[in-house]
């Protein structure tokens, strides 16, 4: 399975409350705001994840989820689906979006600098992995790994219509494309 570490999207949220200019003591978007000035890498999980010999692939999300979870697709020769409804959803970046007029899945999707922990492992180590991130930090299995060459967004949960799937591959960041 695809799996990720806390909230993806927070950073990106934050960033664009700061460039729409939103003045609020909201503690919910404050959060955000920190979180795109300071974000946390999950260095003490990733290490209890290494160590723990149940993670195939590893890295942390600082171009967002499509492009880094493609890098580790391309670098294994494999495709992976992701389903918007097993995303993890904060309460933080649900108000900033209604505050925004704006729909939150696109910072998650694309939204980069969050440093959150993406990797895949079996859904066989599933209650392992979430005792590895000791009730802190939730682990989430948001998809799987599969044979296609693609990493795909569905819209909704694992069982559910399919045909609402579009290609996702490299629409985060990406540091070698020329940027006006």
């Amino acid at each position: 399975g695809i799996w990720i570490s806390g909230f993806p999207g927070q950073a990106a949220a934050g960033l664009d409350l700061f460039k729409t200019g939103l003045q609020s003591d909201d503690a919910g978007l404050n959060l955000l705001r920190e979180s795109h000035l300071c974000p946390v890498p999950r260095i003490k999980l990733a290490q209890r994840l290494a160590a723990s010999g149940l993670v195939n692939a590893m890295m942390d999300l600082s171009d967002g989820l499509a492009t880094d979870l493609a890098h580790i697709c391309t670098q294994s020769g494999v495709g992976a689906k992701i389903y918007s409804g097993l995303l993890p959803t904060s309460e933080e970046i649900k108000k900033a979006a209604i505050a925004l007029g704006k729909d939150y899945l696109p910072w998650m999707i694309s939204g980069g600098e969050d440093y959150e922990l993406l990797f895949t492992a079996s859904m066989e180590h599933a209650d392992e992995l979430r005792l590895l991130a000791d009730g802190k930090v939730p682990v989430t299995q948001i998809g799987h790994i599969d044979d296609g060459n693609t990493v795909r967004l569905v819209r909704g949960y694992p069982g559910q219509d399919e045909l609402n799937e579009v290609d996702i591959d490299f629409t985060g960041f990406d540091h070698f494309a020329k940027h006006p």
